[in-house]
């Protein structure tokens, strides 16, 4: 007994031993695979391909699957179809959890041949189904899902699929582009250009943007006055609007649009016609004022009385007196514009802008202490505006 106890106590200390020295092995080789993909990324970025891809063939030997990825890349760009499963399968192999892979090949299976049937589409599709199945909050794989998914319904779905077939296509199509709006919504404009460009039927933008918020809503509207479909569409982004819990999103969107597109006579009917039915919407009647406002003179009544109204609504919003105040000194107004921005500046001591309008109306008024002040206010709280010190130094050299 004593000597089984003996023996069993020597085969712990070997097989522990044993387990550190495969350990250690391992560390070493993935240290030494990390620096071999190092140098393979070094090179490639220097533009030798036949170094970098030998590199990542031996990174790949130390198992590491970023160069199994990296050589699936570089022969999907060659074109290399065959290659491009081989080292796929590798990736996957060494590391199933990765949605990328997936997508490389989704591309493939688009790219290798024209798409056919329902088979071929599938194809492309389930590869993209397994990627966002395994990264569900990638916003970069669902946006590759969606453009995949809107190539192969507007090249091949439509030309082969009945009513129920296209429909089930064309909802996965929606649903995709949603999905990369939701988990990349910093780039709506560039999310939403593809389907804005296919255009497969008026309801398909305004199905992908529904409710997801005004940058997205906003985004919709510029690709169509872009592509010169607004007129055309507009009925059914109305229409949209209607049966949408927050109407007022949709017509501050499509304002919006047409503000940028300079066509202020269109923002400013599109928003006059929700308040007509909607009067006490402060938000929307603040972006009348503005697109009043920006009509010129002939307008400045009416955008002086939304203005004014906004304000009866929501007399603690900053943003709105800010605005007024802005806009009032435009139109001459220098001292109403004053006490509007020295109640904005009250509101908000941070607001570096407001010092600085502030600022020019104190010169206007020939207070030119004052604008030194309101000047220095507006440089401590953004140092590196040039255009706030050069406001600064001029007011320092009338005072002299």
């Amino acid at each position: 007994m004593v000597k089984m106890k003996g023996f069993q106590k020597i085969f712990s200390a070997v097989a522990a031993a044993g387990l550190l020295v495969f350990s250690s092995t391992v560390a070493v080789r993935d240290w030494r695979g990390g620096r071999i993909l190092e140098e393979a990324r070094t090179e490639q970025a220097r533009g030798n391909i036949n170094g970098a891809r030998g590199l990542y063939e031996k990174a790949l030997r130390r198992g590491r699957d970023e160069a199994a990825v990296a050589l699936a890349k570089m022969a999907f760009y060659r074109r290399e179809w065959d290659e491009v499963r081989r080292y796929a399968s590798e990736a996957v192999r060494i590391n199933p959890m990765q949605g990328y892979i997936h997508m490389v090949l989704a591309y493939t299976a688009a790219a290798e041949e024209e798409v056919r049937g329902r088979e071929g589409v599938e194809d492309v599709l389930g590869e993209c189904r397994r990627a966002v199945a395994l990264d569900p909050t990638d916003g970069g794989l669902w946006r590759s899902y969606a453009d995949l998914a809107l190539r192969v319904y507007v090249g091949e779905v439509r030309n082969w699929a009945d009513e129920d077939g296209r429909e089930l296509y064309r909802d996965e199509t929606i649903h995709a582009f949603r999905q990369a709006l939701r988990h990349d919504p910093g780039k709506p404009g560039e999310i939403l250009r593809a389907p804005a460009e296919a255009h497969p039927d008026e309801e398909f933008l305004p199905a992908i943007v529904r409710d997801l918020g005004a940058p997205a809503l906003t985004a919709a509207v510029v690709h169509l006055l872009e592509s010169g479909r607004w007129e055309n569409d507009e009925a059914t982004w109305w229409q949209e609007a209607s049966r949408s819990a927050s109407p007022g999103e949709y017509h501050l969107a499509a304002a919006a649009a047409l503000r940028r597109r300079k066509r202020h006579g269109d923002a400013f009917e599109v928003l006059t016609r929700y308040l007509s039915s909607n009067p006490e919407d402060a938000e929307i009647m603040y972006r009348a004022a503005e697109e009043a406002a920006a009509l010129g003179k002939e307008m400045w009544d009416t955008a002086n009385d939304l203005y004014l109204g906004a304000l009866r609504r929501e007399p603690e919003s900053v943003a709105y007196r800010r605005g007024y105040g802005m806009r009032l000194s435009r139109f001459g107004e220098p001292e109403e514009a004053l006490r509007q921005l020295s109640l904005a500046a009250a509101a908000d001591p941070r607001d570096a802008h407001v010092h600085f309008v502030m600022g020019r109306m104190a010169e206007k008024m020939h207070d030119i202490e004052g604008a030194q002040q309101h000047y220095r206010r507006a440089v401590s709280l953004r140092p590196r505006s040039r255009s706030y010190r050069a406001a600064l130094e001029k007011a320092m050299e009338r005072g002299d």
